[in-house]
């Protein structure tokens, strides 16, 4: 039960840096396929 809850209160945080890793580590896929769906709405509705 302990393991659990401090797996599930690290959660957030372990998922923050692992997302922070990507970005930086590998940051052609990722910024490739998120801001694609963002500027691509930005830019049409700015169009």
């Amino acid at each position: 039960a302990g393991y659990s809850g401090h797996g599930f209160m690290l959660a957030p945080a372990i998922s923050r840096r692992l997302a922070a890793a990507v970005l930086e580590g590998t940051g052609a896929p990722v910024p490739e396929l998120a801001p694609d769906r963002p500027l691509g709405a930005a830019e049409r509705a700015v169009i």
